[in-house]
């Protein structure tokens, strides 16, 4: 009877310990994005993106192998037009026009240069790109000024896009604080530390819109000198 009770005590504590953990295991961050009342962003269908970084140790999901992120070169565009990816992986662009492109970022780690034949040319219409490390990189094309596309690489595969208004939520996670980053084309980009809980209050994050992101080019200035004033390194 006493061999029983040691199992019996055991075997309590073993469940309360499991079942400790599960809850431990339970806690989320959720919250949602919205336009700043002050104005200066308007969101567009490029999307909000928003992802999660541990401060305290706390073990990140497993991850997948490195991903390929397809992204569309077609009516002088790109699709899509934003794009957050985790840093390791490869950008892979498709020329979709009849017309060549020449694409460039600027960066102080890892510029970007790449050369799109037009659509009819084959395996010369795409190109492909390894992004090591993090940064946002402001990608145009030398050849069609209205070209745009912004890509953000982060050392997380907690990513989410949402929309204005959408709730996001990641869960999973252990308990402790954590890095939120928020991000969108043409406002400035937020970080701030969120609390990972079981069942916490939604996160309520206002986005505004980059003081400096539409500045008039100053007369007789080069295409990189243009780039970097609408556009500055974050």
């Amino acid at each position: 009877m006493c061999t029983a009770g040691i199992r019996e005590r055991t075997g309590g504590g073993l469940a309360a310990w499991l079942l400790a953990f599960s809850v431990a295991q339970a806690a989320e961050v959720v919250g949602v994005v919205l336009p700043s009342p002050e104005g200066g962003f308007q969101p567009g269908a490029a999307g909000i993106s928003v992802s999660l970084q541990p401060l305290e140790g706390q073990a990140l999901p497993r991850q997948a192998p490195a991903q390929r992120h397809r992204v569309l070169v077609r009516d002088g565009g790109f699709q899509p037009p934003f794009i957050t990816l985790r840093t390791g992986d490869t950008l892979h662009f498709i020329n979709q026009d009849e017309a060549h492109h020449e694409l460039f970022a600027l960066s102080s780690t890892q510029p970007i240069e790449l050369a799109l034949n037009k659509q009819s040319s084959g395996a010369a219409a795409e190109a492909e790109v390894r992004l090591v490390s993090e940064g946002v990189w402001h990608l145009f094309c030398r050849i069609h000024g209205r070209s745009y596309a912004r890509v953000d690489a982060v050392a997380t595969p907690l990513q989410r896009m949402v929309a204005p208004g959408e709730t996001f939520r990641f869960e999973g996670l252990e308990p402790g604080q954590w890095q939120l980053r928020v991000a969108a084309p043409g406002a400035g980009t937020r970080v701030l530390r969120a609390a990972a809980m079981t069942s916490p209050p939604p996160l309520r994050i206002e986005l505004a819109g980059r003081g400096d992101a539409q500045p008039t080019p100053r007369p007789g200035t080069s295409v990189t000198d243009r780039v970097e004033a609408l556009f500055p390194r974050d």
